[in-house]
């Protein structure tokens, strides 16, 4: 950018103007370093998710997996279900309520067994009670079984399917772990954006039960095996995070994880989960009235 001056000479003569160089305005260059602030950060998450395309399609594949387990998925089954089995709106929402809260009172035991056993195994597990949450939702003959069907749906899918993909993107990622778990994430949106859609053409076409039988078979031939081949050489991943954060010098910069029995003892985790529990209680309940 160039500012113009004029001076005029002694001799009287016309007016002459003198060119001087200023520096750029910061107004001017806002939206070009905008631009270029937003430019290096896509690239630096591009650079990262094909860095770590193979597990971060883990948690994208596991999250998505948990859609049979998801209130919109289930939810759209809502009239099916209600009348099959005579119920009202109300009826069938307390079933759906005793299932999620049974879910919900297992979960603390269940989900600490990712604590302790290889995330292959785990996975598999639990890719396998899905399966057969999916076929007992199918076979389901009374209100007792489909209160333990939709217990399975949420404990599997719901529950530690959306557990193991969180947990694993923020365990196995330090500086990256918030793009991990946006990653991550995509999975679930993706189910909820696309899933219902198909899912109603799927029940018109082949009725409710076989639905949940094709639910199921998918989890079990399709995402079963490429958990699989996903986690392949997760062991020396698991190894170095285990020399990472069990190294002597954590102990002494409060790098030791807290024990559930502090986590309890402390007030802030209770105000904080105030704020975690109000959206998942709101979305579910509004998702739900609609589904139905």
């Amino acid at each position: 950018m160039v500012a113009m001056s004029t001076r005029l000479l002694p001799s009287g003569g016309r007016p002459v103007r003198i060119g001087r160089r200023t520096q750029p305005s910061v107004h001017c260059l806002c939206p070009c370093r905008a631009l270029t602030v937003v430019f290096m950060n896509s690239s630096g998450y591009l650079r990262f998710a094909i860095e770590n395309r193979r597990f971060l399609a883990f948690g994208l594949l596991v999250s998505f997996a948990s859609s049979p387990g998801q209130t919109i998925f289930i939810g759209v089954f809502g009239p099916e279900l209600r009348a099959e089995f005579g119920l009202s709106h109300g009826e069938w929402s307390s079933i759906y309520m005793a299932g999620t809260l049974l879910s919900a009172l297992v979960l603390p035991w269940s989900g600490r067994q990712l604590d302790r056993f290889d995330l292959r195994h785990f996975t598999l597990a639990v890719s396998i009670g899905l399966t057969v949450a999916c076929l007992a939702m199918a076979s389901t003959a009374g209100v007792v079984w489909l209160i333990a069907a939709v217990f399975l749906l949420r404990q599997f899918g719901q529950g530690l399917m959306s557990m193991t993909a969180m947990t694993s993107m923020a365990r196995y990622f330090d500086a990256n772990r918030s793009k991990a778990i946006s990653i991550g994430a995509l999975g679930l949106a993706i189910g909820e954006a696309g899933l219902p859609f198909f899912t109603v053409l799927a029940i018109g076409a082949i009725g409710w039960r076989p639905t949940y039988v094709v639910t199921g078979v998918i989890v079990a031939l399709a995402v079963a095996p490429a958990v699989y081949w996903l986690l392949k050489g997760h062991g020396e991943r698991h190894r170095r995070h285990l020399e990472l954060h069990h190294a002597p010098v954590l102990a002494t910069n409060g790098g030791r994880s807290w024990t559930r029995a502090e986590v309890l003892r402390d007030t802030r985790f209770y105000l904080l989960m105030v704020g975690m529990v109000a959206p998942s209680l709101v979305m579910t309940g509004m998702i739900f009235i609609i589904s139905t």
